[in-house]
């Protein structure tokens, strides 16, 4: 899309995208023209989106005629805002997510593909399993949506 005339920009959200660690330092370097993180991201924190939401803001997207907007939404990720670790919390966690969503569609212009990600899924009781530390198809569905707006 950078190719396309497009401005890349990506927002990390859970702490494997802190551009500190060696396993994360790529993602400005090989994917993107600009990648942001910050601690204020992570899953440990209350309302993590909120706190991406401003740093898009920050940065003027709407100015833009062309762009490719990245962020993952730590929300959906243990431990689902203090909401507790189970399907109702991860429920509550995205619904925060689902409020604030609009929010950031006002904030890109009209000509920008959107992607907005988990990590990874998680396994709620199924075959006996929790959490993500493990293979199990349900960790593997990524919840995810992809938008051209």
């Amino acid at each position: 899309l950078e190719m396309a005339g497009y401005r890349t920009v990506g927002i990390g959200g859970v702490g494997w995208f802190d551009d500190k660690a060696k396993s994360s330092d790529f993602w400005g370097r090989d994917y993107f023209q600009e990648f942001y993180w910050s601690e204020k991201f992570k899953e440990t924190n209350k309302i993590p989106f909120k706190a991406q939401l401003g740093m898009a803001n920050e940065l003027r997207l709407k100015e833009q005629e062309k762009l490719f907007f990245f962020l993952n939404a730590s929300d959906t990720h243990i431990p689902y805002q203090g909401f507790g670790r189970n399907p109702e919390g991860q429920s509550k966690a995205l619904g925060c997510v689902d409020k604030l969503f609009p929010q950031l569609v006002s904030l890109l212009p009209d000509d920008t593909v959107i992607v907005v990600t988990a990590d990874h899924g998680d396994c709620m009781g199924e075959d006996g399993l929790w959490g993500h530390a493990i293979y199990h198809p349900k960790v593997m569905e990524v919840p995810m949506t992809i938008i051209r707006k």
